[in-house]
This record gives C-alpha cells, structure tokens and sequence, in this order.
C-alpha cells in the first residue's frame, strides 16, 4: 500500500461512523436523503427562479443545468468508466448505511451536485455563500460518515461539479454578468453626453 493509499484510508476510518451517537447518523441520512440527485439544489433554484427576478430566472438556469450535467457526468459517464469499489468491498471494519449504498464509488455525485451549485447561490451576501459552502462540505461528509465514498470520491466529485458549473458558464455566460450589460451602456452614454 502506497503513501497516498494508506493516507486515504486512515482519513476514511477516522471519519466512517465518527462521531457515534443517534443524532449524528440521523444527521447525515437527513443529508443523503436531501441531496440524492441534486434535489436541494434543484428546490434552490426553484425558489431562485420564482423569486428572483430577471436576474434569477438566469441564475436558475444556468445552476441548474449545472446540477444535472454535474450529476449525469459523475454518476453516468465517469463511474461507469472508472469502476471503483465502494469502501465496504475494499475494508472490512466499515460502517455502511445500507439504504445509501452505490455499486461504483468515484466520484460522489453529489458532491458534484452540490458544488456545481455552489458558484450560483449566494452571491452578494457573504453569510449565504458561507451556509450553502458548509452544507455542500456537510453533504460531502454524509458520503463518508456513510461508508458509500472515499475523502477522494468526495474530492473528485467537488472537482467534477466545479467544473461542470464552469462549463456552463462557459457556454451560456455568467448570469450575473450578462445583465449587468445594459448598465455599462447607460453609463457610457452618460459620460458621452456629460463630456
């Protein structure tokens, strides 16, 4: 067993099942269980469409096009691809919560959902950003409190919702940008009547 193998499996252990205790395993399947597919962030977005005004209804677009290709990239294509056994085929002394358990490990898909939503919520309120920040990490951890992922699993999968939150932004524009456009406009209209 390499360096960066036994580094990963003493994470794993020292965060499987710990801390012990009711309230915290109801803790984290509460997180599985919102989570599964993206559906907090899904209900995010919603709200963010209803509420949010022009500038919303883009916002909601673009995360959830974000959740969803983050998804069907993690769980679909790269598990498929990849095929890593979960925990519990690889170590003997794992705490598995059965109704969460996944056939492939890497990445976590939801971590990938929630950190592909990330970069959508919150904006302009650091206090927001902060919650929706330890609630993806919280999510993240349910994975590995679960015996379903491995820290890496966690970790790839923040990677592969980071970048799918960037590729949509890539392909339909930064939402908080585009409508900030007309301004700019208005304003260099003033200082060339001004001047």
């Amino acid at each position: 067993m390499g360096p960066i193998a036994a580094l990963e499996r003493g994470l794993f252990m020292a965060l499987n099942g710990h801390p012990a205790g009711a309230p915290v395993r109801a803790a984290v399947r509460f997180f599985l269980h919102i989570s599964a597919h993206g559906v907090c962030w899904l209900v995010l977005f919603g709200i963010v469409f209803l509420f949010g005004g022009r500038r919303g209804r883009r916002v909601a677009l673009t995360g959830v096009l974000a959740v969803l290709s983050a998804q069907f990239l993690a769980a679909v294509i790269l598990r498929g691809l990849v095929q890593r056994a979960d925990p519990s085929v690889q170590y003997t002394s794992v705490l598995l919560m059965q109704s969460f358990a996944v056939p492939f490990s890497f990445p976590a898909s939801r971590a990938a959902a929630s950190f592909a939503a990330l970069p959508f919520l919150g904006k302009g309120s650091r206090f927001a950003t902060l919650v929706f920040r330890i609630f993806a990490v919280l999510i993240a951890y349910a994975g590995v409190y679960s015996g379903t992922h491995f820290p890496s699993d966690e970790l790839g999968g923040a990677l592969v919702g980071l970048f799918a939150a960037g590729a949509m932004v890539w392909i339909l524009g930064n939402p908080y940008h585009r409508l900030s456009a007309p301004r700019r406009r208005r304003r260099r209209r003033r200082r060339a009547a001004a001047v």
